[in-house]
């Protein structure tokens, strides 16, 4: 029963624990809100749910205004910008492959995952003058979470299986962020325990992509029979 609900058992707990934390450093109402709706659309996540994606883009909107507030632009403009319309396209994308509540899963090849890498490394370059320019409060980090989180979203679009094991990298990077961050709003650590929370169901997907993945080739290999 516990292993059965332990997901459900760990979203609960980590409501708790951002809860607390938020009225303790007196955080405004809206900034989160936004924190406790990605606790569902991580579970869903980890479920490899197309509905994750279509609650991930309306609350990508509440995001980019905190975001704001914080001086973080690279990632208010991933937020309002890139992610609101990917994650909704992402969505109706997954409906067209659908399998069950998830998608068709394929995996990128070895000569695609050059060419992206090479793609992400010039864009990285590129952003990192331009926040530069901006001043940003955080160039390095800012920029590599920013733009993971676009390479995530466009691999997830396309349902490339990838995109699960980028998830840990991603949250790791955030996580540092919002550490960071804490330097001068210790109320930041709300956003530390839900990093910490997407980690969690980021690694629970790679299970579960994987082992949906083998299904769907299992049942191409029989109806190929």
């Amino acid at each position: 029963m516990l292993r059965k609900n332990f997901d459900k058992l760990f979203v609960l707990f980590t409501f708790v624990l951002i809860t607390i934390t938020a009225i303790v450093f007196k955080q405004h109402p809206f900034r989160f809100l936004p924190l406790c709706v990605s606790l569902i659309i991580y579970f869903l996540q980890a479920r490899v749910s197309r509905y994750a994606y279509l609650l991930g883009s309306l609350n990508s909107i509440a995001y980019a205004i905190v975001y704001i507030g914080l001086g973080v632009y690279a990632s208010a403009a991933q937020a309002l910008l890139i992610s609101f319309p990917l994650q909704m396209a992402t969505f109706f994308m997954w409906r067209r492959r659908a399998d069950g509540h998830s998608t068709r899963l394929r995996h990128l090849g070895g000569g695609g995952a050059l060419l992206t890498l090479a793609l992400f490394a010039a864009a990285w370059v590129a952003v990192y003058f331009v926040l530069r320019e901006l001043g940003s409060a955080s160039q390095i980090l800012d920029n590599t979470s920013t733009l993971l989180g676009v390479l995530i979203y466009i691999l997830t679009m396309f349902s490339f299986i990838e995109y699960t094991y980028l998830q840990i990298l991603s949250n790791i990077v955030g996580i540092l962020l919002q550490i960071s961050l804490m330097k001068e709003n210790p109320g930041q650590i709300t956003y530390v325990i839900q990093s910490a929370c997407s980690c969690f169901f980021a690694v629970r997907a790679i299970f579960r992509a994987n082992a949906l993945y083998k299904k769907q080739q299992k049942e191409i290999a029989n109806e190929n029979s």
